[in-house]
């Protein structure tokens, strides 16, 4: 039975805000069966995405499937309807062995599918699937909601079901589905700038003396970038110009929050249309005034995204005339025009340029931010000359000219040797003349757009110099279309190059960027744009060939999932050089660069939706050996550049319940990866797509069991953080199944996966499962752990036996949890055996037949060392009182001090009548061990008489303590000098015998520091100073603190003749 976390009990209805459905039951005669075949199976990287049949294709169809059918003609999109949906082949037989999931209305080609940690992402309405007939048929009402479904797309009704298996109940990834074509009309106005007409023409003389507030229906177009709205009306005078901005407040008009508008629109006003209706008080509206609509709005994340004003209708018998009193949809742009024949970069010259076709909207709404002119043929985004309108905007009315018949007129003024350095190439073909709109009169606005007019663009003179690329280099792609998603090789080609130019100039540069921009090396040696890829040459791996023509053909790859780029982006290859008698660009200045471009064709790669792996193989097939995994994510962590965070992304395995789908438990597996961007404050996945190679270890995933994959993205989670296991986890999907080895070995054979034990452990657990087993006959099967030396050879020594019930031995195969209590050596290993036990007969002793073996090697980490010494500190309670605040900043002379003296069993001690330290009194807690470590010769004190116990002691002052405890302890022979530090009667460590550094152990001290003597005895006998390469673990001499773990590491290993590390 499947749950009902997964499975809507039997005759509820899914409810889907603002859909509904209306199930009839009617044989079916004449269906036309849309259905299709399953795909063939096609050798590719497994992905973890549902298997689904796809739309049939022409009379293609399988007899064994349901059929669908829309007898309801069009869906109208804008007002919404009844599509009418016929279906046959539900037979018993069918039901008997899938369940119906839903009926949806949704984009062609959309996937149904998600799981529990999914939403769903397509962009349709979800229906209750229907209840077949006793013939298999059903008939369905399914009522889509007015302007509920994306405009302009191709749409189908799908029938969605999943194969029924009771053993496997929560198995997503075989839901199936059926579809058939729904045919859509759309009435929706197309808006290219928001506009807004009403339902009224005029508001009448009449209207404004009732004294009764005035209802005004608005239908707007063009908003799909907008979540919501909000009205003002303004007041204008005779002339035109606003006497009042805010007379009334008329509302606000919000998307629905609906889970349906987030997924189908992204939370914005759908389709961009809509009509609300707004109540004038009374009162505000006056005769012989003018009056328009202020519009404000802001897209989802509350950034404001439109801020404009719109024409109202006439009120009164005697309105303000005003231009733009008309309640009339309009679809149009304004129009640019030169007057000029041709665009002479080599000349100087003034252009006067003329904005026609300005409509209501656009005149009362928007302003004009500036007029330039481009290199259309290059696309170069530096442009040849500005005037730069919004800048000026204390004296738009003398820079922008309005005429009498309603256009306008500005005049851009080009020089051939402008103060600009950084204009487009002189060279090209067509120019282009670009005017901007913006809502605002200054130099920022929430809403801008641009119009544009090209014209031919004058050739240079022969004697002209380009400024940009005054060697006239001429850059060509030879490499063909490049993905940018795959990545792939890029080959430019430049023209011949003369001995002049290659003594006067220096390649400097070489990269793909966005169209039309110059790469510039500081951004990259900061934060990089995402859509570029390339460096300075003598940092860039590539290759270039000298060609017979005097041409250079230079070769770089771009790494795939490198680029990031909007849709549709265009990209070029940009050349730099410079003057080789000058000095190196300056890499944070666009200055002294001088460049050659050539356009490149790219594409790039669909991106789904949600997070997506791909995985190097199909299956898990032998859990019990280590299993190298090559992942590749997509649409991974794709809010992580909102995030703010210092921590790495963790891959994480869980496993499942199979009946809940819920994870259980801590992760079974995790792996650190590496962000691919650093931002400013942010770290992401460029592409939001990674790739990496996951090292399971043997034994970590069982056969059989339901495993979800995922990522956090900042580290995993502190114990108590999550809700749920893997509440926080990101981009949950389905992880491969885990099969058992489709063969065992003929004979016994014992899997173990990546065990290891822990001398410092006081029990060690682990998994071992034996195959092969056959019929023990009178005798049984044994597990015994057994220590080896460092020549793998038995000691004698057996930490562990078992034997193995026999009613657990299921089809040869058994899989026991062994726990190790047994202290265990530091050194060789242990080997797990598998032994046959075969009772004797007539008193005989048993006979024991050895039928596999696993060794298994010691695990020794510093971390389990730290774990073991803080256990051994607590149990023997070396320090009850420490000194306050030592645990956080620094353990004290006190401290260690009273460590020494409990290590050293409290020993009794004659107390002078009268303290030795001025600042110790003879009734102090602590003064037997004060005077203990006087009379061992550990500590006298300062030289000021006092023994300033709160003090902090460094890491060589402790060390120093150590030496001398152990020497008072008749455990060390001194044969060493003596240190500077110490009186001369007390000798300091040097045992010939002492171990040389080795391995970890291979720090030197620095001689002539204080202790250093002692402090080189610490790392011979193994106290202190391990350290790993490459690691975090570092012990040194350095510190003037010791911490609370540093001491108990230290004196643990003291009291156990030095550490294990290696």
């Amino acid at each position: 039975m499947m749950s009902s976390f997964f499975k809507p009990a039997r005759g509820t209805r899914r409810k889907v805000a603002g859909a509904s459905l209306v199930l009839g039951l009617s044989p079916l005669l004449a269906l036309t069966p849309v259905a299709a075949q399953q795909a063939a199976p096609q050798e590719k990287p497994a992905q973890n995405a549902p298997v689904q049949n796809e739309p049939a294709q022409g009379n293609q169809q399988d007899a064994s499937l349901p059929t669908l059918r829309v007898s309801s003609g069009s869906l109208d999109i804008l007002h919404g309807g009844t599509v009418h949906v016929d279906g046959t082949g539900l037979s018993p037989e069918f039901l008997a062995h899938h369940e119906l999931r839903s009926l949806t209305v949704a984009p062609k080609g959309s996937s149904t599918y998600a799981n529990p940690y999914q939403k769903l992402d397509h962009r349709g309405l979800v229906f209750d699937a229907p209840k077949p007939a006793a013939d298999g048929s059903f008939s369905a009402d399914l009522t889509v909601p007015a302007n509920s479904l994306p405009a302009n797309l191709e749409y189908e009704v799908i029938l969605t079901y999943r194969p029924v298996d009771d053993a496997h109940p929560y198995a997503w990834n075989t839901e199936d589905r059926v579809r058939t074509a729904l045919p859509v009309e759309f009435n929706l106005p197309k808006a290219q700038l928001p506009s807004i007409t009403y339902d009224v023409s005029a508001i009448s003389e009449e209207q404004i003396a009732s004294g009764q507030p005035i209802e005004v229906t608005l239908t707007g177009t063009g908003f799909q970038d907008v979540s919501s709205v909000k009205f003002t009306l303004s007041e204008h005078d005779e002339q035109g110009k606003v006497t009042n901005s805010n007379v009334a407040s008329l509302g606000e008009l919000r998307a629905s929050d609906t889970e349906e508008n987030q997924r189908i629109f992204k939370g914005l006003i759908p389709n961009g249309y809509f009509q609300k209706k707004i109540t004038i008080p009374a009162g505000v509206l006056k005769s012989g005034k003018g009056y328009s609509l202020g519009v404000s709005g802001v897209e989802t994340h509350g950034w404001n995204k439109l801020t404009r004003k719109f024409p109202f209708v006439p009120v009164g018998n005697n309105p303000a005339r005003m231009a733009y009193q008309d309640n009339s949809f309009r679809n149009t742009l304004p129009k640019v025009s030169v007057a000029a024949q041709d665009f002479d970069p080599g000349q100087d010259r003034v252009y006067k340029v003329t904005i026609s076709n300005i409509s209501p909207e656009v005149d009362l709404g928007y302003y004009l931010d500036s007029v330039s002119i481009y290199n259309a043929t290059s696309g170069e985004q530096a442009y040849f000359a500005r005037n730069d309108v919004a800048g000026q905007y204390y004296k738009r009315d003398e820079l922008v000219t309005r005429n009498a018949d309603g256009t306008l007129t500005v005049e851009v003024e080009y020089k051939v040797h402008g103060d600009s350095s950084y204009r487009p190439s002189s060279r090209g073909s067509v120019a282009e003349v670009r005017a901007v709109f913006s809502d605002s009169e200054y130099s920022y606005g929430s809403h801008k757009f641009t119009v544009s007019a090209q014209l031919p663009m004058a050739p240079l003179a022969a004697d002209a110099v380009d400024s940009e690329n005054p060697g006239n280099v001429e850059l060509k792609v030879t490499s063909g279309t490049l993905n940018i998603s795959q990545g792939g090789t890029v080959s430019v080609t430049t023209s011949p190059l003369s001995p002049e130019f290659r003594k006067k100039y220096t390649f400097y540069e070489l990269a793909l960027v966005q169209r039309g921009s110059v790469y510039v090396y500081a951004e990259h040696n900061s934060y990089e744009p995402l859509d570029e890829y390339g460096g300075m040459l003598k940092d860039l791996v590539h290759q270039v060939r000298e060609n017979p023509d005097g041409s250079l053909t230079y070769t770089f790859k771009v790494p795939p999932q490198y680029v990031e780029a909007a849709e549709g982006e265009l990209f070029d290859v940009v050349m730099t050089y410079y003057p080789s008698d000058e000095f190196e660009p300056e890499p944070s200045s666009r200055s002294n660069r001088l460049y050659a471009r050539a356009h490149i064709d790219t594409v790039q790669d669909a991106q789904p939706t949600r997070g997506t792996y791909t995985f190097s193989q199909s299956a898990i097939d032998d859990p019990w050996k280590d299993t190298t995994l090559r992942v590749e994510g997509r649409h991974i962590l794709s809010q992580a550049s909102e995030m703010v965070g210092n921590d790495w992304p963790v891959i994480a395995i869980y496993e499942a319940d199979p009946a809940t789908g819920k994870m259980v438990g801590e992760p079974v597996f995790t792996q650190r990866d590496d962000y691919t961007y650093y931002g400013v404050n942010t770290r992401w996945f460029r592409n939001n797509y990674f790739s990496a190679e996951l090292k399971i270890p043997a034994g970590t995933l069982k056969p059989g069991k339901l495993y979800f994959i995922g990522m956090y993205g900042n580290g995993l989670p502190y114990p108590g953080m999550e809700d749920s296991p893997g509440s926080m986890l990101n981009d949950v999907a389905e992880f491969l199944p885990v099969h058992s080895p489709e063969q065992d070995s003929a004979g016994p054979t014992l899997h173990l996966g990546s065990v290891g034990l822990s001398p410092y452990a006081q029990t060690n657990l682990f998994t071992a499962r034996a195959t092969g087993l056959s019929d023990p006959g009178e005798g049984s099967y044994r597990l015994s752990v057994q220590h080896v030396d460092e020549q793998g050879r038995l000691t004698g020594q057996t930490v562990f036996q078992q034997a193995i019930p026999a009613d657990l031995i299921k089809d040869g195969r058994v899989e026991l949890n062994l726990t190790i209590a047994q202290q265990l050596n530091y050194s060789g290993a242990y080997r797990l055996v598998l032994e046959k036990v075969t009772p004797g007969k007539d008193g005989a002793g048993e006979s024991v037949e050895q039928l596999a073996f696993e060794d298994i090697p010691l695990k020794l980490t510093r971390e389990d060392e730290l774990q073991a010494a803080e256990q051994w500190f607590a149990d023997r309670d070396i320090l009850p009182n420490p000194s306050p605040m030592s645990w956080h900043s620094g353990m004290t002379r006190h401290d260690v001090t009273v460590s020494l003296y409990r290590l050293a069993g409290s020993p009794k001690v004659e107390l002078p009548a009268f303290s030795p330290y001025a600042d110790v009194a003879t009734n102090d807690p602590d003064y037997a061990a004060y005077i203990w470590a006087r009379q061992k010769g550990i500590t006298f004190g300062w030289a000021d008489g006092k023994f300033h116990p709160e003090a902090k002691l460094s890491t060589p002052s402790t060390v120093a303590f150590m030496y001398r405890y152990q020497k008072a302890m008749g455990q060390v022979t001194p044969k060493a000098p003596t240190s500077a530090s110490l009186p001369r009667s007390l000798s300091v460590p040097g045992n010939q015998d002492a171990p040389r550094s080795a391995s970890g152990w291979q720090h030197k001290v620095r001689q002539g520091s204080a202790f250093w003597r002692e402090a080189q005895w610490a790392v011979d006998h193994r106290m202190w100073g391990y350290r790993v390469d490459g690691e975090y673990v570092y012990e040194d001499f350095d510190r003037s603190f010791v911490s609370s773990g540093d001491l108990k590491l230290m004196l643990y290993r003291l009291a156990h003749g030095g550490s294990h590390l290696k």
